[in-house]
């Protein structure tokens, strides 16, 4: 409702309304990646790799499992592990990816998060984390057919536009076609939305049903 008059104070020239504005939340959660997230505590006084790669198979094989029964595929699975690392009578932990290097990559990240290191100090392990994930289903993009009538308003509101009263056209937006362009002020009604167009704007639609909002020239 406000967007073209916040614009236009921050000299904003292009307003992007996605399609069903008030779904578009619902909808990205739709389709994100699935995942899951593990820990273990283990305190590996003398942590290896290879050792640490052995005692993390357990949670692996249970984020395999528990994404396969959400209909993910173990072929788009992807496992990353990770260490809580710290110098042994520390109090505090840093995180640092499972890798052949990871003794090495704790030293760097102390150096880089506290400003020293101590790369003769004994390390401990304290904890192994897993991330999983795996891709969600596509997103189903549909298009919108264009109009070659010029949509006729469904009604009209006396509103004030700037400092005066003028009758502003209302619009649905299922109405609109593709590459459609009208000029402002009027107003575009929805299911989950209603969305005013200033008169300093004229609007069109993209491919996929998209307002776009544009300084008038």
């Amino acid at each position: 409702m406000h967007a073209c008059e916040l614009a236009l104070d921050l000299g904003i020239r292009h307003i992007v309304l996605p399609r069903n504005p008030g779904l578009l939340c619902a909808w990205g959660a739709l389709g994100a990646p699935i995942g899951r997230e593990y820990s273990m505590t283990i305190r590996e006084p003398a942590p290896e790799y290879r050792k640490l790669l052995r005692r993390a198979d357990p949670m692996i094989k249970r984020a395999t499992r528990e994404l396969a029964s959400e209909g993910a595929s173990r072929a788009q699975m992807k496992h990353e592990l990770f260490a809580d690392m710290r110098y042994r009578g520390q109090s505090y932990e840093l995180e640092v990816a499972l890798t052949p290097r990871l003794i090495e990559e704790f030293h760097a990240s102390h150096e880089k998060t506290f400003g020293h290191s101590s790369p003769d100090s004994p390390v401990e392990a304290v904890n192994l984390r897993l991330r999983s994930s795996s891709p969600g289903p596509p997103a189903g993009l549909r298009k919108v057919a264009k109009n070659s009538k010029s949509p006729t308003p469904i009604g009209q509101i006396s509103t004030l536009v700037g400092d005066k009263m003028r009758d502003v056209p209302i619009y649905q937006r299922d109405d609109l076609g593709a590459s459609r362009k009208i000029d402002g002020p009027l107003i575009v009604v929805e299911l989950s939305s209603t969305s005013y167009i200033a008169p300093e704007f004229a609007m069109r639609l993209d491919d996929y049903g998209n307002i776009h909002l544009e300084v008038r020239a």
